[in-house]
């Protein structure tokens, strides 16, 4: 370094190391903000989630819809604390993190990052909730709510978005070697996130069966309309709610990515202060703000043009189903477009985000009509929606990736593979693949052992079918016969209103009271 008085300059050449990245400086304020301010409106996406799913339920049915949308909050920030985050990146466990649990450690100051963490762990765990709309037991929910946020979709944040995961773009930050070249892709959540959620909710919808007369069909081959929600307005007012949300949800990760750049943990870039007087500038960051907005910017048009084409494919869709324009279809083809270019939107070109979105209309509608053929009633079409489209945008990660396109959304200086389209080969697409199937294998595999437990434990908590139609009169002695297990004054109790709701012979709805 040259040191110097007066108003001459001092250049000082730094480099951080990896327990020490851009602290206490100005780049660090600025990242902190950023994802202060991402997680915030990310958060907000329960309120989207909440309107779209009430209006796709009966109205009988709403409170209880969105009392576990607020549960799924408020149980999943306990679980993400005392668990999740430790699990997701505590420590440099070969399979898990395995250190900063209840956040208890000396010297643990990544607030931000937990505040953004967790909001994306809430939309995995709500993801779950449409799926299960109107039938199953609420406490049984909610437990299944804590599991996810706390245990499934942490383990495979270690293993895509830790410092030590073994699909991890970031393990090279780290003196790790990422697999197979880049590592596996996944930008803003499409897989972490959507596909987590998404089979779950699959899991979810196959073990409690379809609601009572859910696919019977009138003499004209309809089916009932009262399974298509009582008021689309509320599902067009969350459906907005989540396009606005999204574009944090998308963009949120540019800064973090700044932060863990090559320069940040002594790569080859040029990581320089330069200081005049007491006043000092890094100059990495005056260099590569723009780049990160630039960056942001692109992510937001890339978002944009896949929300819009997947709608209106969807639109056109549904004109050649179903004879008329579909609003909800049309509406939930706008989501599954958001979920689907998540995975990739910081390495691909906005043009490709416009083709990801169309492929996932393709995939969103039809996977939706074989839902309905295989009678597996998914009331939000959150398998759909969330599962498959985050897999198709997963997939098209390997196909439209850039040349320059890891580089300039991971802020690094070597790229090791790009997109099959632009003649990078099938190297990136087979490392999307194996990594997508990875996660859809433990997601399924630990969503059907929760269910399993619920089901076969009826002297701790029994998963029960409180309601197949919206009401319980129907199903009152089975929730009696369900409890002859648990003890003598429970019994009775649940025999004597089973033999009530039998009697009344009224669908009156215990989900306006979910307690």
């Amino acid at each position: 370094s040259t040191q110097s008085t007066g108003n001459l300059s001092l250049t000082m050449a730094t480099t951080y190391n990896s327990d020490y990245p851009i602290e206490r400086s100005l780049a660090h304020l600025m990242i902190g903000a950023w994802t202060i301010l991402a997680a915030a409106v990310i958060f907000f996406m329960q309120a989207g989630f909440g309107m779209l799913e009430a209006g796709m339920v009966q109205g009988k049915n709403t409170k209880h819809i969105l009392v576990k949308n607020l549960l799924d909050s408020c149980l999943g920030a306990l679980a993400f604390w005392a668990v999740g985050y430790g699990l997701a990146n505590g420590g440099d466990g070969a399979f898990a993190g395995s250190t900063g649990f209840f956040m208890t450690e000396d010297g643990w100051d990544e607030w931000e990052h937990f505040a953004f963490q967790y909001a994306f762990a809430c939309t995995a765990a709500t993801v779950v909730s449409g799926a299960m709309a109107e039938r199953g037991r609420f406490i049984a929910y909610l437990v299944c709510s804590v599991v996810i946020t706390g245990v499934i979709h942490p383990v495979v944040v270690y293993w895509v978005w830790s410092d030590h995961g073994w699909m991890s773009v970031y393990k090279r930050s780290h003196g790790g070697t990422p697999w197979w070249g880049n590592g596996f892709i996944d930008y803003s959540g499409g897989c972490i996130v959507h596909v987590v959620g998404g089979f779950s909710a699959l899991c979810g919808s196959w073990f409690l069966g379809p609601r009572n007369n859910r696919f019977e069909r009138d003499e004209k081959g309809n089916l009932d309309t009262k399974w298509s929600g009582h008021n689309i307005a509320y599902t067009s007012l969350g459906t907005f709610i989540l396009w606005f949300c999204w574009y944090p949800f998308n963009t949120g990760t540019v800064f973090f990515n700044l932060a863990e750049s090559d320069c940040a943990y002594g790569g080859t870039q040029t990581c320089a202060v330069s200081c005049t007087g007491s006043s000092c500038t890094d100059t990495f960051l005056q260099a590569n703000l723009s780049r990160a907005a630039s960056l942001a910017g692109k992510v937001s048009a890339t978002s944009t043009l896949s929300a819009a084409g997947s709608s209106l494919l969807s639109l056109a869709l549904s004109r050649y189903y179903d004879g008329f324009y579909n609003l909800r279809v049309t509406l939930f083809g706008l989501v599954a477009g958001l979920v689907s270019v998540s995975a990739g939107c910081g390495v691909v070109e906005p043009w490709a985000g416009l083709v990801i979105g169309l492929l996932t209309a393709l995939v969103y509608v039809h996977s939706s009509r074989l839902m309905i053929k295989l009678r597996i009633d998914d009331p939000l079409e959150a398998f759909s929606v969330h599962g498959m489209s985050g897999a198709v945008g997963t997939v098209c990660v390997g196909l439209f990736m850039s040349e320059d396109g890891f580089k300039d959304g991971y802020f690094r200086d070597t790229q090791d593979g790009y997109g099959l389209f632009y003649g990078g080969g099938g190297k990136q697409l087979g490392v999307q693949v194996v990594g997508l199937l990875v996660v859809i294998g433990w997601t399924v595999v630990t969503t059907s052992i929760t269910f399993i437990a619920l089901k076969h434990a009826p002297r701790v908590l029994p998963f029960l079918y409180l309601e197949r139609d919206g009401a319980v009169a129907d199903n009152g002695l089975r929730i009696a016969l369900s409890l002859i297990h648990i003890s003598e004054p429970t019994r009775l109790l649940s025999i004597s209103y089973a033999v009530f709701c039998l009697k009344k012979k009224k669908t009156d709805n215990l989900a306006q009271s979910p307690w």
